[in-house]
């Protein structure tokens, strides 16, 4: 499964799952209001799908097994406490922020502000702890970019009047 993308660069590989993802939002809109579907509800069975696809991956890869996806054990149950502490309450909030907003879109325009703070974050920890974290590659130009981005966000998240 996804063999064919193996020698993809990974900015194709983004774009890819941009355009795979683009549409999430609006979906769960869809829903919720075609079939009473909460957020939560979606969001939910979404992320199991997400689950399903890696294990259907694992299983048909070359480069990566199921059991290895929970090898080593005690990082793999460190990192499920935190998605569970972490990103499960950051995907309930989403997933109940989404129906919520004037445009499904909105919130996950706000939430890309963890793009700048991953940047950032990444750069600093390779340099404060280099034993742990790889040498990361820090860019003016790309933190600019990244910056307009939050200028963006302020633009979206204006409201006159």
């Amino acid at each position: 499964m996804l063999q064919f993308a193996e020698s993809w660069s990974w900015v194709v590989k983004t774009l890819v799952a941009v355009g795979l993802m683009a549409p999430l939002a609006t979906l769960m809109v869809f829903f919720n209001k075609r079939f009473g579907v909460s957020g939560e509800a979606f969001f939910f069975a979404w992320i199991v799908g997400v689950g399903v696809a890696f294990i259907c991956f694992a299983e048909t890869s070359s480069t990566i097994s199921t059991r290895e996806l929970v090898k080593p054990l005690m990082p793999f149950l460190v990192v499920l406490a935190m998605g569970v502490l972490l990103g499960g309450v950051a995907n309930v909030f989403l997933a109940q922020s989404i129906p919520a907003a004037p445009n499904p879109g909105l919130p996950w325009a706000i939430f890309s502000i963890n793009t700048p703070l991953a940047y950032l974050l990444s750069y600093w920890m390779s340099k404060v702890s280099p034993a742990n974290f790889p040498p990361v590659e820090f860019s003016w130009i790309n933190f600019g970019g990244i910056v307009f981005l939050g200028i963006g966000l302020v633009m979206v998240m204006y409201k006159s009047g």
